[in-house]
């Protein structure tokens, strides 16, 4: 069957072979391809086309004819109506091998680089966020609802508590549950974000941002939030800015703080190794200095100012900065400095400045460095550690920096299973001296 003969509404039956960047499963009809959403690998399904274009179709299935050998059962009594973790019915080790493969293809389809194996770190596969962003409603009544978005949509689905989230926080949601406000009816946004090291200290946890989506404000709500035991700080999101740094976690000897509203990777156990590897990889190749792009508060060049290195981290983010800041006098840290400016200004000032650096860490948004390249090639340092959680922009940005760097190491790590994202370090070594 051609594409051209398809029409959106038709309902196909495919045969899946294997997952795909984003989720869906690829299938082929007559030989044209098809992405399915809703499917697993190796599953015979019913499908809706959902549009077509010049080179595939979109489905989505509506129905199991032939179970995947991957199946698994679906642990969250909200999974059929909640969009957040679409592969709950995927095995784990199905799920590793998969984010796996995105990494190897990405890297192959878009940097023409040959991977023969990436290896990838397991997490734990339930209860690993520390950070989670619901949708709430107040009702007429006075009740609340929380939930997340169902999958393509703008409906909240209705949750009790989050099988992906720590235990502190579905604690904090239960209560929340209880609440019984005067607030006008409305609905909401609501970061939820727990402390562990105040956890560990036996002191309230759990720092709350709202964000009204009306006019109005929530008085009595966030009264009764801030009146929890477990309330650390909650506020509203043009509060955050200037709420209290708090310590936040302790990994290798170092206290790390943060504060509401301020990005933090959500799974702690992947980030230590992450850190781990960055240390251990200093260490190996004698790195004396470093830079880091993206630097948020610190999260990745803290740990490597050891007293003899000397570390720059530059961010756009103000309050990242800050939190960077407490944490190098917390510890009484030497030669590391934060600076809050954007990675182009920041970069011109370091070739301003003709510094020299060993290492350059980057760890950017999802769309990756392509404004930063230019700068960043001028530097001209031995290695470039590049931790992102888009394998598309990884593989981009790495072919754009081919010329200069040639990729000596790619680990990829599952900072959020029963989803298709993950985390991939790649480490490139410098091959040309010279622009």
């Amino acid at each position: 069957m051609e594409l051209s003969s398809l029409k959106t509404g038709d309902i196909v039956e495919l045969e899946t072979a294997k997952l795909v960047y984003g989720g869906r499963a690829l299938a082929h009809l007559g030989g044209e391809v098809v992405f399915v959403a809703n499917a697993l690998p190796k599953e015979r399904v019913k499908a809706r086309i959902l549009a077509t274009k010049r080179d595939y179709a979109e489905a989505e299935a509506i129905k199991s004819l032939s179970a995947s050998p991957h199946e698994a059962k679906a642990f969250c009594a909200h999974f059929e109506s909640c969009g957040g973790c679409v592969w709950q019915k995927l095995d784990y080790q199905a799920q590793l091998s998969a984010k796996k493969s995105f990494v190897i293809e990405s890297l192959a389809r878009i940097a023409g680089l040959r991977v023969n194996d990436c290896r990838i770190e397991a997490s734990e596969a339930n209860f690993y966020r520390n950070r989670v962003q619901l949708r709430g409603t107040i009702a007429r009544s006075g009740r609340l609802s929380l939930g997340f978005l169902q999958a393509k949509t703008h409906i909240q689905a209705p949750i009790e508590s989050c099988s992906n989230a720590d235990t502190a926080i579905n604690a904090f949601i239960a209560q929340l549950l209880t609440v019984q406000t005067r607030d006008v009816s409305q609905r909401f946004r609501l970061e939820l974000q727990y402390l562990p090291a105040a956890l560990a200290a036996k002191k309230p946890a759990m720092l709350g941002v709202l964000h009204p989506l009306g006019k109005n404000r929530m008085p009595e709500l966030c009264r009764q939030m801030r009146a929890f035991k477990s309330a650390a700080w909650v506020g509203y999101y043009d509060e955050s800015k200037h709420s209290p740094i708090l310590p936040f976690e302790e990994d290798a000897s170092l206290l790390y703080h943060s504060r509401a509203g301020l990005f933090q990777q959500v799974n702690l156990p992947m980030n230590r190794l992450v850190r781990k590897r960055l240390r251990e990889f200093a260490d190996d190749h004698s790195i004396g200095t470093v830079l880091d792009l993206y630097c948020g508060s610190g999260n990745l060049s803290l740990g490597l100012a050891d007293g003899r290195r000397r570390v720059l981290g530059i961010d756009s983010v103000a309050g990242a900065i800050e939190v960077a800041r407490r944490n190098v006098s917390y510890s009484g840290l030497e030669k590391i400095e934060y600076h809050q400016t954007s990675s182009d200004k920041g970069l011109k000032n370091v070739l301003g400045a003709k510094a020299n650096f060993d290492l350059v860490i980057v760890d950017p948004p999802r769309r990756g460095i392509a404004e930063a390249i230019d700068n960043l090639l001028q530097v001209q340092a031995r290695y470039i550690c590049y931790l992102s959680c888009n394998p598309t922009s990884l593989a981009r940005d790495i072919k754009e920096l081919a010329s200069y760097y040639e990729l000596i190491g790619i680990e990829a790590f599952d900072f959020f299973p029963n989803t298709y994202h993950v985390e991939s370090l790649a480490i490139l070594r410098r091959t040309a001296k010279d622009l």
